[in-house]
């Protein structure tokens, strides 16, 4: 398909921030499954759980960007090339699995914003398969684990700032006392005066 047939929010109608867009999506990322509304908000770049048809015309544009995602959504439910997932709780939505949407964008040639594909790398990264509810603290408390401290002799344990440092790199939604925290939860005690 070409440029003309992608379906993209207008980009003159985003007025999130993207610091703000990328934690929302690292936090929606982290669940197994969306809606179909919750899956074309973020594919048009807004937070999953926006109201939509709110009044004027930047929001009409913008709910028409996230319709026009949804119905390609549906209709590719119906025909076999999205898998719709059951819900137990909320009988009257229809779900998907969160890691099938970014593929199903890209083949769909839906333009994905940036952050959310960071975001859907990031959980794809970070995912521990023996534990299925994570937060950011917890994926970088296991991230430390296995870069910093398996296998290694505590009498040569990496200095304080180095973990910090690599912590911020790694996962820019903490901010360093959070970084700083984790570094001193995973420290051996007695590797603490390092």
């Amino acid at each position: 398909m070409g440029d003309e047939t992608r379906i993209s929010a207008p980009t003159e109608v985003l007025d999130r921030v993207t610091q703000e867009y990328y934690r929302k999506a690292l936090i929606w990322c982290s669940y197994d499954k969306w809606t179909v509304e919750e899956s074309a908000n973020q594919l048009c770049g807004c937070i999953p759980d926006r109201k939509m048809f709110g009044h004027g015309e930047r929001n009409r544009r913008l709910d028409e960007a996230v319709v026009s995602v949804e119905n390609k959504m549906l209709a590719d439910i119906t025909n076999g090339k999205l898998q719709a997932v059951q819900a137990k709780r909320y009988f009257g939505k229809t779900f998907v699995q969160s890691a099938d949407v970014i593929p199903w964008a890209l083949a769909a040639d839906i333009s994905i914003p940036d952050e959310l594909l960071q975001a859907g790398a990031a959980r794809d990264r970070r995912k521990d398969p023996y534990c299925r509810y994570t937060t950011p603290y917890i994926e970088a408390l296991f991230w430390i684990i296995r870069e910093f401290w398996q296998g290694t002799d505590v009498r040569e344990a990496p200095p304080t700032e180095t973990v910090i440092e690599a912590v911020r790199a790694q996962f820019r939604e903490l901010s360093e006392p959070e970084a700083r925290m984790l570094d001193r939860v995973t420290r051996h005690p007695d590797a603490r005066s390092v």
